[in-house]
């Protein structure tokens, strides 16, 4: 009888949890589809093989580690259930939600912040997330062995070659 009511409770839960899980509201899933529909031209909107060249195209241009790249990766296997949904004039949204019941990672991809590299203390980060920032902007640092080599690198290649910052204003921001 325990157990029938510990199967009962867990079964609940499950079918509770089942659908799109996590709180994503896909905001970044409807932002580089809407980019993606905004760059099919109007006569191609009505082919679903134009449309998936036009996938293939954006995922081909989309930089590693950006938002971009993170959708490309969850809808290329998807394509079709991408490109008939457009043809069909379906809106960003909708599609969103119906690739998140196939990818539920789809709308869980968040927004990638950009940090003024000015700002952080390269001394204290690891290895790996230096090659990152160097792969970021095209860099490779061939030979390196040395963490001071690539601190060095990215030093010299990005961090130096950045316009100063602005001053700050001494006005108050206005509220719109």
């Amino acid at each position: 009888m325990a157990l029938a009511l510990v199967a009962l409770v867990v079964a609940t839960v499950v079918s509770l949890g089942s659908g799109v899980r996590g709180s994503g509201d896909c905001a970044i899933c409807i932002k580089i589809l809407g980019q993606l529909y905004d760059g099919v031209p109007k006569e191609e909107r009505g082919d679903h093989l134009k449309i998936e060249e036009h996938i293939d195209r954006m995922c081909q241009k989309a930089k590693p580690n950006t938002e971009a790249r993170r959708v490309c990766y969850s809808i290329e296997t998807l394509k079709r259930k991408v490109s008939m949904p457009m043809k069909n004039g379906l809106p960003v949204d909708v599609i969103c939600k119906k690739l998140a019941k196939a990818d539920e990672d789809i709308c869980n991809i968040r927004e990638i912040k950009e940090v003024d590299l000015r700002d952080l203390d390269l001394k204290k980060m690891r290895v790996r997330q230096i090659r990152n920032l160097l792969s970021e902007h095209d860099l490779h640092c061939k030979g390196c062995r040395e963490k001071a080599e690539f601190v060095k690198m990215l030093q010299e290649q990005v961090i130096d070659k950045l316009p100063p910052r602005p001053p700050p204003s001494d006005k108050p921001k206005e509220e719109l």
